[in-house]
């Protein structure tokens, strides 16, 4: 089934698989792998509006953006319409291609400051935040569903009218899930990574880390991006419960090894599938 390209505003998206935010999991290195694999727009993790005013390390960085990522949409938060304006500004300026309010955030330390799922409860302020950050920019501003297997995308267009689809928590466990979405869109048969891509997959997000965020912060992440990627995969389960006991990139480099090692060996000797 073919479909015209998507525009938010004017840009031109490749195709209408979007990746959601997601707090701790929409970092650089993860955009990178989704818009790799065929996202069409990849979203930042939420940046504050009041972080960057003071020139918060963290939500700077957050707020990185290198061509390959774009186009790539910036979610900002917080409760000051000239505060909100200075953040658009500034992801525009990072590189930014749409500026993302978020509106839905129950965090409570959000609520308290009166961001997030806070200005809907306060339609005057959030009404003046819109109208600030729309003044601020000339790109797109954006306003989720669930998507799981290649043919939901398919089926939530056909069922609603969307022109768009987000994919979130599945894709932090497949994100090949926007190559085979893609897959469904162009009406073919969707295609399963190889343990081979699996593996390259795994590594490629260990390697990306590192780079990004270093040694140390690294290894702590890791434990937290690298062992969802394993599921589906046989014996995957012990893979995950000893990678909590990795400590450095070069141990988890070599706990990832060894287990592909082993699926391809389980693989060689016509075990079935788990």
């Amino acid at each position: 089934m073919k479909h015209a390209l998507p525009r938010i505003g004017a840009l031109a998206l490749e195709n209408p698989l979007i990746l959601a935010p997601m707090a701790g999991i929409t970092h650089q290195p993860f955009r990178l792998l989704c818009r790799r694999l065929g996202a069409g727009l990849v979203c930042s993790e939420m940046v504050s509006a009041n972080g960057l005013a003071h020139a918060i390390g963290r939500s700077t960085r957050l707020m990185a953006v290198v061509p390959a990522e774009r186009p790539v949409s910036i979610q900002i938060f917080g409760s000051d319409p000239k505060g909100m304006a200075m953040a658009a500004a500034a992801a525009q300026a990072s590189g930014a291609d749409v500026v993302d309010i978020n509106f839905g955030c129950s965090v409570k330390k959000v609520l308290k400051g009166g961001a997030g799922a806070a200005l809907m409860g306060d339609p005057v302020r959030a009404e003046a935040v819109i109208r600030a950050v729309r003044g601020a920019v000339s790109i797109s501003v954006a306003g989720n569903g669930d998507v799981i297997l290649p043919g939901d995308a398919l089926a939530m267009m056909e069922r609603t009218g969307c022109d768009f689809v987000m994919i979130g928590r599945a894709a932090r466990r497949a994100p090949w899930l926007f190559s085979q979405t893609l897959d469904v869109l162009a009406g073919r048969e969707p295609v399963e990574p190889l343990l081979a891509d699996r593996k390259a997959i795994m590594l490629e997000c260990l390697d990306a880390l590192g780079s990004f965020f270093g040694e140390a912060a690294a290894s702590l992440m890791m434990k937290s991006h690298l062992p969802v990627l394993s599921w589906g995969l046989p014996e995957s389960r012990p893979f995950r419960e000893a990678f909590v006991r990795v400590r450095s990139l070069e141990e988890a480099r070599e706990s990832v090894e060894e287990f592909f090692r082993f699926l391809k060996a389980r693989e060689a000797s016509g075990e079935p599938p788990a």
